[in-house]
C-alpha cells in the first residue's frame, strides 16, 4: 500500500489562510518586523495591511526565517495524519528558512523530503504544491507523487514585472540584477529566479513591452506535446491580471490557469509596489 503524503510549506508561498485551511497543508510563517512590531507573515499581517503600511514608513520593514520549533510542531502535527512529509520552501540563496526546515526534519520521527524552490515561491512554487495536490487527489501518492514534486520543480519558473529594484536594493536581495541598478530610467525591470540567484530578463519601456518580455521567458521554456499551466500574483494593483491575461488571449497563448494570488508581507518587502509575477510550469 503506498504511503501517505502531507505537505508543509513556508509563508513566503504567498497562498491566502483559506487554502491552508481547505487543503490540510500546514505552513510555517516568517516573520516581518516594522521597527519594534513583530508580525508573522499572512497570520498577524495580511498583503492589504501590509501595503498600506509600506506606503508610509521611512525605513523599509526587516524580514526573518521561521524558528526551528515552528517546523518541529508543524512536522509533529502533520505526521499524525500521513506517513511522510514533502516540505516546500524559499530557495536557501534568499532565507535561511530552508535550514530551520532541515534542522526540524532531524528531530521528528517520519521522512521529511526537502525541496528548496528553484524559483521564487510566489507563484511558481505555490503552483507545483496546487498541481501536487490536484494529483494525489487522482489517487497518486508516497514515491510516485513524491518523484512529481521532482518534475514540477524542472518544468516551470516565476517570471515577472517589478516598478523598481529599489527594494530588492535595499532589502540586499538583489543578487544577478545589480548590473541594472542606475540605468533603468522609466524602464521597467523584468525579472525572475535562477541558480539561486534574482537574475533579469530584460528591461521594457512600458507594461505591455514588460508583458512580451514575461511571455517570452515562458514561451522558451515550452517543450513539445506539453501544456502551459499558468498562477498570477499581484502587489497591490490587480488590474495588473487582467491585463497580462487579455495580453496572452491577444497573442493566442492557450494555458490552464490556476487561480490569481497576492505577493505577501515578506516578498513584497523586496519586491515593493507594482509587482505582477508568473507561476508557469509545462506538463
Amino acid at each position: 500500500m503506498s504511503k501517505h503524503i502531507g505537505f508543509v510549506t513556508d509563508s513566503t508561498i504567498d497562498l491566502p489562510l483559506e487554502f491552508f485551511e481547505t487543503t490540510g497543508v500546514r505552513m510555517v510563517p516568517l516573520r516581518v518586523r516594522f521597527g519594534e512590531e513583530v508580525y508573522r507573515d499572512w497570520i498577524d499581517i495580511g498583503p492589504d495591511e501590509f501595503y498600506e503600511r509600506l506606503r508610509t514608513v521611512s525605513e523599509l520593514p526587516k524580514t526573518s526565517q521561521p524558528p526551528m520549533q515552528d517546523f518541529v510542531e508543524a512536522y509533529t502535527e502533520m505526521a499524525k495524519v500521513c506517513d511522510e512529509i514533502v516540505s516546500l520552501h524559499i530557495c536557501s540563496t534568499l532565507s535561511g528558512t530552508m535550514e530551520s526546515a532541515r534542522m526540524a526534519a532531524a528531530e521528528v520521527s517520519v521522512p521529511v523530503h526537502l525541496f528548496e524552490g528553484p524559483t521564487l515561491t510566489t507563484g511558481g512554487l505555490a503552483l507545483a504544491l496546487k498541481l501536487a495536490i490536484e494529483k494525489q487527489k487522482e489517487g497518486v501518492d508516497g514515491d510516485d507523487l513524491v518523484a512529481y514534486v521532482h518534475t514540477l520543480l524542472k518544468s516551470g519558473g516565476t517570471v515577472g514585472i517589478i516598478n523598481s529594484l529599489d527594494y530588492l536594493v535595499k532589502g540586499g536581495r538583489i543578487g544577478r540584477a545589480q548590473g541594472m541598478v542606475g540605468s533603468l530610467l522609466d524602464l521597467k525591470p523584468v525579472i525572475c529566479l535562477k541558480d539561486g540567484y534574482i537574475t533579469p530578463v530584460g528591461r521594457a519601456r512600458g507594461i505591455r513591452k514588460g508583458m512580451a518580455l514575461v511571455l517570452d521567458e515562458i514561451l522558451a521554456a515550452r517543450r513539445d506535446g506539453t501544456t502551459l499551466h499558468l498562477q498570477l500574483n499581484y502587489s497591490d494593483d490587480e488590474s495588473l491580471v487582467s491585463d497580462f491575461r487579455n495580453f496572452l488571449d491577444s497573442r493566442g497563448v492557450e494555458y490552464v490557469y490556476h487561480g490569481t494570488e497576492r505577493v505577501g508581507p515578506v516578498i513584497g518587502t523586496y519586491l515593493g509596489f507594482g509587482v505582477l509575477m508568473a507561476g508557469y510550469s509545462w506538463l
